[in-house]
């Protein structure tokens, strides 16, 4: 739209929400509600907890190896929902512990 009847060249603007932000956690309580909605699968034997900005993936079966097989598909749409709404984890927190 041009202004004065200046137009210049179209050009992508970065913009994003620092996490220290006051909309930050508003912002991320709506994502990841949206998040659990995705997870919520009964076939996968799967509870999720969310803490502040955690979010826990309990698997409840008797077999580690399908236990195993249901993480990596519960971890596979995580994934796969962070890249469709622009966001992603912090690897680097990432914990795995297994009750037997």
């Amino acid at each position: 739209m041009p202004v004065d009847g200046e137009e210049t060249a179209p050009w992508q603007l970065d913009a994003g929400v620092p996490q220290e932000s006051l909309l930050s956690p508003i912002f991320f309580l709506f994502c990841k509600a949206l998040l659990l909605e995705a997870l919520d699968v009964l076939e996968l034997y799967l509870s999720t907890l969310s803490i502040a900005d955690e979010i826990n993936l309990l698997v409840y079966i008797e077999s580690t190896a399908v236990n195993c097989i249901a993480l990596e598909a519960a971890h596979d749409k995580c994934l796969k929902w962070t890249s469709t709404h622009g966001m992603q984890f912090a690897l680097q927190k990432y914990t795995l512990t297994h009750f037997t």
